[in-house]
């Protein structure tokens, strides 16, 4: 599977947790609680997430806990901000002289 950050935030599940753990650290567990599918299936996401960077993950005892690396979206930001610019500038009002 392609580890790409693009590929990673393709997934509506993979934003959702992206989003959820911007807010606070989680765990595998308090993660999959949050969806309607397996802890399996969540881990292989959070792993993705890991491998592309986007998540970090500390290990204490038994218990890993995933934290987001926020410059890690920065290629994402790198890419849009041209885009952002050109349609900013297509929207902006009329100067009036």
């Amino acid at each position: 599977m392609n580890n790409d950050i693009f590929n990673a935030l393709a997934d509506p599940t993979r934003r959702k947790i992206i989003a959820m753990i911007s807010r606070s650290p989680m765990t595998p567990t308090e993660v999959a609680a949050k969806f309607p599918m397996s802890r399996q299936a969540i881990s292989r996401h959070l792993q993705l997430l890991s491998r592309c960077g986007v998540l970090t993950v500390r290990i204490d005892g038994r218990e890993y806990l995933y934290n987001l690396r926020p410059e890690a979206l920065a290629q994402v930001d790198h890419w849009l901000d041209p885009i952002r610019q050109r349609w900013s500038a297509r929207f902006a009002p009329p100067d009036k002289h």
